[in-house]
């Protein structure tokens, strides 16, 4: 049960990008810029993977691999999701933030834990 419960913070953020990700429009954020939209899909994708990699609970590349697997694919399922959306619409774009995201909170992971 200690072994699931670790998850748990990872599933508490992937269904709240999956709440945001489910509303027509989300609201507008105080700071905008070219390619905010892709900024914060690599930050909550991230931040997924940091958890994904928590959840996992051991250290090395695999726990950091099968984070940044996990993470991608729920980016996929992501933009897939939003095909049955009104008002919103998939874009491969996004999954290649999500994505990129994950990959940078690896790195991020694996140059901040000793080894």
């Amino acid at each position: 049960m200690k072994r699931v419960a670790r998850f748990i913070p990872a599933a508490l953020w992937g269904s709240l990008i999956f709440v945001l990700s489910s509303r027509p429009r989300l609201p507008d954020l105080p700071i905008t810029f070219d390619g905010i939209d892709k900024a914060a899909h690599a930050l909550f994708f991230g931040i997924l993977c940091a958890w994904v990699v928590f959840g996992v609970g051991h250290r090395g590349r695999a726990a950091l691999l099968v984070g940044v697997f996990v993470t991608s694919l729920y980016g996929a399922f992501d933009e897939v999701h939003q095909m049955f959306v009104p008002g919103r619409s998939p874009d491969i774009l996004d999954w290649i933030a999500d994505t990129v995201g994950a990959v940078l909170a690896a790195t991020a992971i694996r140059l901040w834990r000793p080894r």
